[in-house]
């Protein structure tokens, strides 16, 4: 529905459009005519026949242009006149469908309406079928819970179970009073039926009939159901269900007595047989025990070996007697294990019978458990007794104690046999840990050689090493001889194989311990079955010994030989180049004294008058640090010179002590030592030791002194100070000149900077310019301004091309001075490059100059320029304000004449005086005399809404102009502060380029826009207030209209209502006549058939018979017209009491949102009124023909 509308009202605004449109140019074409006629006139009416003659051909001219725009006004007005029609009947077409929609909607609404009544009465009478087919389902589950009760343990069920036939018969019974047939399939269809809230839903009336079948099909399944029988039915059926579950109770009950027997009596005999296992395993156990003592006292015997260091066979007697009694006890044992067995397997047997019937019983108890709880709780208990007390542990246990028993008996005599053999073992052992311990002694002496004549040799190849006092080819020699001899040495101790040696005595010294105290302790060892290997192992052992013990005292006697023969060697060589270091010292003491004496000749050679006086010196800190290293260079060459003299005398003092004290030594002359004591030839080594540590003391002293010359010679210091200090004299000079040419350089770089700052600007102001002058209509003349000026387009390139150019011939100079300064060395002539720097800075001086000159020139074309376009710019926005002032009048004329219209509905008397009486109580000429004068009222209001659009448009229209003033202000502000920021970095530009003549410009603007904004509420306001009154006038019109459909409905229901009564009364008057009536008839009836009765007794004839017949047949006639009139008066009655139904229904309020509603009410109300005469004068009718 909502869709038609939407489609309907673009066409009605469509439809409005045309005819404004058409409207608009009638009223054009009227206009334009009268304007050509007066044109005409005008040209007409001339003086002389020239102007006359040229006014008509001017007059033709005009007549023949309005008969083409005539032509042209006709085509249009045709062609919208046509698109109306065909609007029309598409409108009429969108109309028809949505009243259509309406029916159908009405149709859809008044079936709802009977379904949900349908429904209710299905979803009342659903519950107590609902509660029947749970009640049935309920009551079957319990009968077959009673069928499969009685199929459980074997005891006898059959008296439960005819009862509880008979009980199921009697409800089945019952059901069926309730509904014959399938209930089940019944509550389905009626579940199925859908609910009041989903008919809500549907629209679509070919779906609801569709449901409305679905639910007439259910409900005359139904129909017929009375609630107070089928609550009856169920109270029956709810009865006999609590019997069924009373005999599910018994049955029950029965069978849990009757199991509880049989698990008693099985669980006794099951008792009884284990108590006699138990006694039978005891017996086991006191046997083993006695067995075990004859175990115990061969193991004492066995453990007093173990612990013996000298074994004696004291006690062999003693355990031959044990072994002997031990043998013959196990044969009574075997015996009763037989019999014990057999009892074992007899209690598995019970306790299997006895846990399948419990298990079975289980499976009952859990199925059948339910309100029986006495019964399962002793159930429970009863398992519980039997699960603890026949459980497969104590089962278990008995043969496990039984197993252990016999496992023991079996142990205990291995036991018996393994220890009787082990104690003669335990006496061979003893012998053999002797033997190891000795091996043991002799090793650590073995090992503590090795290691001193180790030592020794490294000890004396570290002496050699460390030797620097001989020559390289002679300590490489003495060297590879001793470790030659270390080679033999590791060789005779690896061949040795000390460590096998050692540990294959230690395995066997470990293996015989460990046998003699573990044999007989621990079963799983298996040291026994080595004992005949390692009783070979023992005499290679001893062999081995013997050959070690010769090998190491060979090698002994050959180390300390070759010792004592390489030191005397060594004591030699050291004496001869003691001489040779003495002769190096002397020569290099004097060398190095004459180049130190040339250095201290150059540091005389600096000047440090170029950098200025000492009060007023350039870089202080660095030529003073120059100075500063002049002097310490100096005395440093001095310490120098000093020392090496001092080296040269210490040398000649430590040759003198060679050649008195060293030499009276003793010299040994025999070079090859044959002797078989170590410690002899060790003696003389001692002696040429002592020799050698005092030649090697002078020879380190005199080594020194040499090092202390080498460091003089490394300790570069002083010459490269020298260095450092002819380049940072350099530097400096090069730097005081650098930082001029520098200054120039940046001063240049700065100009042009600015130059080109100014060039970019003045590119901006014309480029600015021209975008104003396009925006904004301004004209801007800066090519005129250009000329004036006599500056070319291409100015600025030229002055920025030529002070480049002097730039980069100073960026040159800047250039070639680094390149003198980097390439300066410790050999430049500094008065050259001194020369050299001061030129270039007199050359940058000179290019700079020309910069400047070229930076004038452009400053002040830039200050002429921009001083112009800002005044450019203040001239268009003085326009702009006289427009707003012009168009701001305009606007309050508007806003005038539409105060003017709104006052007069403010003052209207009529409408005030119908508001305040709206809410009380008031009379219908009132309410008439209201609705009269507020109709005329929104009369005016709608006649005057033209106009005051008119003004309202006429005011914003001129207001549009204002605003668009007002943005070209803004524009035109934000154009010259745009030109007023393009300006150059360099801050010596103060113009103010009339700044104060453009702000009070901005400032009367902004005066304007405060009127401007006042305008724009005023015409909002007078808007709102002029919408507010149309709306006031017609909500309260429809209000009026409300109050007097109310009177209306009131009025007619009351004057109903006593129709009503009056029909009433005159039917109860009609049935009083019309029985009076025929109680008066009928009495003339009888007296007149008494009459003729007589008559006829006294005249026998048929005559007389007719006679009687003749007087009574108008009576019947009479009788079935009161008959006739008493029927009908009863229909009257009847068709009244509808209505009077009906109209009980038919209510309305004075809400003026339900005026469509409320007028439908009371058509309906006064068709139904109309009614009601016709049947009130149907019963007057009826009464007057009584």
């Amino acid at each position: 529905m909502k869709n038609k509308i939407s489609l309907i009202l673009p066409l009605m605004d469509k439809f409005k459009g045309l005819n404004d449109s058409m409207l608009k140019l009638k009223n054009d074409a009227v206009l334009e005519k009268f304007l050509i006629i007066n044109q005409i006139k005008q040209k007409l009416n001339k003086s002389t026949y020239d102007e006359r003659k040229e006014g008509f051909k001017t007059s033709l001219g005009l007549a023949k242009t309005w008969e083409t725009k005539k032509s042209e006004i006709l085509t249009k007005l045709n062609e919208e006149n046509e698109e109306t029609v065909q609007l029309e009947k598409e409108i009429r077409d969108l109309f028809k469908k949505y009243l259509d929609v309406v029916a159908e909607k009405k149709y859809v609404e008044d079936l709802k309406l009977k379904l949900r009544e349908i429904i209710k009465d299905i979803h009342s009478k659903k519950e107590y079928i609902k509660k029947t087919v749970d009640l049935k389902n309920e009551i079957e589950k319990d009968i077959v819970y009673i069928d499969e009760l009685a199929k459980q343990p074997p005891y006898k069920t059959t008296e439960y179970i005819e009862k509880k036939n008979t009980i199921y018969n009697t409800i089945k019974s019952d059901i069926e009073q309730i509904y014959i047939g399938n209930i089940d399939q019944l509550y389905n269809e009626v579940s199925s039926v859908v609910q009041e809230n989903t008919i809500d839903n549907i629209e679509n009336k070919t779906e609801l009939e569709t449901l409305k079948s679905k639910i007439d099909n259910v409900y005359n399944k139904i129909e017929n159901i009375k609630i107070e029988a089928v609550e009856s039915h169920i109270r029956n059926i709810e009865t006999n269900k609590n019997k069924l579950s009373d005999t599910i109770l018994e049955i029950k009950k029965y069978i849990y007595g009757e199991i509880d027997k049989e698990l008693n009596k099985t669980l006794k005999d099951l008792k009884n047989k284990e108590q006699e296992l138990s006694n039978k395993i005891n017996d086991c156990t006191k046997e083993n025990d006695q067995l075990s003592v004859y175990q115990s006292k061969i193991l004492e015997i066995r453990n007093h070996y173990n612990d013996q260091i000298n074994i004696e066979n004291t006690k062999g007697e003693e355990a031959k007697q044990n072994y002997d009694q031990s043998k013959e006890y196990t044969k009574t044992i075997s015996i009763k294990e037989g019999e014990t067995s057999k009892i074992i397997n007899e209690v598995k047997s019970m306790k299997d019978e006895l846990l399948n019937k419990v298990n079975k019983y289980i499976d009952f108890d859990n199925a059948y458990k339910e309100k029986v709880n006495s019964e399962h709780e002793k159930f429970t208990e009863l398992i519980n007794k039997i699960k603890n007390e026949i459980s497969d542990y104590q089962l278990n246990d008995y043969e496990q104690k039984f197993n252990d028993c016999k496992a023991l008996i079996i142990e205990t005599n291995k036991s018996i046999e393994e220890e009787y053999k082990n104690i003669d073992t335990l006496k061979k052992v003893d012998a053999y840990i002797k033997v190891c311990v000795n091996i043991t002694e002799l090793i650590k002496k073995f090992r503590s050689k090795q290691t001193i004549l180790k030592d020794k040799l490294n000890q004396n190849i570290n002496i050699i090493k460390e030797t620097n006092s001989i020559d390289t080819f002679y300590t490489n020699q003495f060297e590879n001889i001793l470790t030659d001899k270390k080679t033999e040495l590791d060789k005779t101790f690896t061949d040795a194989s000390l460590n096998d040696h050692e540990s294959s005595n230690n395995e066997l010294m470990k293996y015989f311990n460990n046998l003699k105290e573990n044999l007989g302790k621990n079963k799983e060892n298996m040291l026994y079955q080595q004992f005949n290997e390692k009783e070979k192992a023992v005499d290679d052992i001893k062999k081995k010994n013997v050959y070690i013990n010769k090998n190491v005292s060979n090698i002994e006697i050959a180390i300390y030989t070759s010792i004592y023969n390489i030191s005397e060697e060594i004591e030699d060589e050291i004496g001869k180049n003691i001489g040779l270091l003495n002769t190096q010292v002397l020569k290099k003491v004097n060398e190095n004294v004459t180049n130190l004496n040339e250095v201290k000749e150059k540091l005389k050679h600096y000047d440090f008058h170029d950098f200025g006086k000492e009060e007023n010196i350039k870089y202080p800190d660095e030529i003073n640090k120059i100075k500063n290293d002049i002097k310490t260079v100096d005395q440093q060459i001095d310490h120098h010179i000093n020392k090496l003299e001092e080296i040269k005398k210490k040398s000649g003092r430590h040759i003198d002590e060679i050649k008195g004290k060293i030499d009276k030594l003793e010299k040994v002359t025999d070079k090859t030592i044959y002797s078989k004591d170590p410690k002899e030839i060790e003696e003389k080594i001692k002696n040429i030791v002592t020799k050698i540590d005092e030649k090697k003391n002078i020879y380190n002293k005199i080594n020194k002194l040499l090092d202390e010359i080498s460091e003089i010679e490394k300790d570069n210091t002083s010459l490269e100070k020298v260095k450092d200090i002819n380049l940072s004299y350099g530097k400096s000079l090069g730097k005081l000149f650098l930082d001029q040419i520098d200054e120039e350089k940046r001063k240049a770089e700065y100009m042009i900077k600015t130059m080109e700052a100014y060039i970019d600007d003045l590119d901006n102001i014309k480029n600015k310019s021209q975008e104003i002058e396009k925006e904004m209509n301004i004209n801007m003349d800066v090519n005129k301004e250009m000329k004036v000026l006599n500056i070319s387009h291409d100015y600025g390139k030229i002055y920025h091309t030529i002070s480049k150019n002097h730039e980069e011939k100073i960026s040159d100079i800047h250039k070639n001075s680094l390149k003198i300064i980097q390439e300066f060395s410790t050999e430049s002539d500094i008065n050259n490059i001194k020369n050299d720097l001061q030129r270039n800075v007199s050359e940058s001086k000179n290019h700079n100059n020309y910069i400047n000159q070229s930076l004038s020139k452009i400053e002040n074309i830039y200050n002429i320029l921009k001083l112009n376009k800002i005044q450019k710019i203040i001239d268009k926005v003085k326009e702009y304000n006289d427009e707003i002032e012009k168009n701001n009048k305009k606007i309050n004329d508007e806003l005038s004449n539409s105060k003017t219209l709104i006052k007069k509905l403010e003052e209207d008397l009529n409408l005030k005086e119908c508001q305040s009486k709206i809410k009380s109580t008031i009379d219908d000429n009132y309410v008439g005399e209201c609705i009269k004068n507020i109709t005329g009222l929104k009369t005016y209001i709608l006649n005057e809404e033209n106009n005051i659009n008119t003004y309202f448009k006429n005011a914003e229209e001129y207001n549009k102009i204002v605003l668009l003033n007002f943005n070209n202000i803004e524009m035109a502000d934000t154009k010259s502060q745009y030109i007023l920021n393009i300006k150059t970095n360099n801050g010596t530009n103060i113009h103010d380029y009339n700044i104060t003549e453009l702000k009070k410009h901005k400032d009367k603007s902004n005066g304007y826009k405060e009127e401007s904004d006042q305008n724009t509420k005023a015409i909002k306001q007078n808007k709102e207030l002029f919408e507010k009154y149309k709306q006031d006038v017609t909500i309260l019109l429809n209000k009026y209209y409300a109050v007097e459909l109310k009177n209306k409905f009131d009025k007619t229901k009351k004057d109903s209502e006593q129709i009503i009564k009056e029909i009433k009364d005159a039917h109860n008057n009609c049935i009083s006549q019309s029985d009076k009536s025929e109680q008066k008839m009928n009495e003339i009836k009888n007296e007149q058939i008494h009459i003729e009765d007589e008559v006829a007794n006294n005249d026998k004839s048929n005559k007389a018979i007719l006679n009687i017949q003749l007087s009574v047949d108008p009576f019947e006639t009479k009788f079935l017209k009161i008959k006739d009139i008493r029927t009908k008066s009863d229909d009257c009655l009847k068709e009244t009491e509808n209505i009077e139904k009906q109209i009980s229904t038919l209510s309305i309020d004075s809400q003026e949102t339900k005026l469509k509603e409320n007028g439908d009410k009371l058509n309906t109300l006064e068709k139904l009124f109309e009614s009601l005469k016709n049947q009130k004068k149907n019963i007057e009718d009826q009464k007057k023909e009584l």
